[in-house]
């Protein structure tokens, strides 16, 4: 018969090792899984129906809607950017882009962006700017602390944006992006 000492290891370490390869399993998971913003059951934040200004939001947002009264949806997209420490980023808007941010400094109540976003690393700020200049100089409006989440709706002029805050011992984190455009319905 084993003494309890070797008892108790010889029921310990499989014990340990099941919890460590079900923690990896789930690790793995959440990661993949992560990638896009997520969608927790009892939300009761909702898109406005009728945009005329921008508006960010701190938290898991919405889930995107299907339809919205008086608009019709154009397309929709995600996209992984990076944030930066001191520097604002946002989604691609170059022309080289496979899939540009179609903002415009014109006609800003012709379209409208729905966007939902999650920090794939730590915390960052968040911060709508237009589209009239470098990107990296205009910031309209941001929220007051960093977060892990969040969600916007956008005019067709105005972009989202993210930062590290200063002093932030990374200088880069992965950011991951989902969009809807609408246009009116004609």
């Amino acid at each position: 018969m084993p003494s309890p000492a070797r008892l108790a290891v010889a029921v310990t370490v499989p014990v340990i090792l099941a919890v460590a390869a079900a923690t990896a399993v789930i690790a793995w998971y959440v990661q993949k899984d992560e990638r896009l913003p997520i969608n927790l059951p009892g939300l009761t934040a909702t898109w406005s129906a009728g945009i005329t200004s921008d508006t960010l939001h701190a938290g898991q947002g919405p889930t995107f809607p299907d339809k919205l009264d008086g608009w019709q949806q154009q397309r929709d997209w995600t996209e992984i950017t990076r944030a930066f420490t001191d520097q604002w980023t946002s989604v691609c808007g170059s022309d080289t882009c496979s899939d540009p941010y179609p903002a415009t400094m014109n006609g800003c109540t012709n379209q409208r962006f729905l966007v939902r976003w999650r920090s794939l690393n730590d915390p960052v700020l968040f911060a709508y700017g237009e589209v009239t200049g470098d990107i990296g100089t205009i910031a309209e409006k941001q929220l007051a602390e960093p977060t892990k989440q969040g969600w916007a709706e956008l005019t067709g002029c105005s972009w989202p944006l993210w930062q590290y805050t200063d002093g932030h011992p990374s200088t880069l984190g992965d950011i991951t992006v989902a969009v809807q455009q609408w246009t009116p319905t004609p």
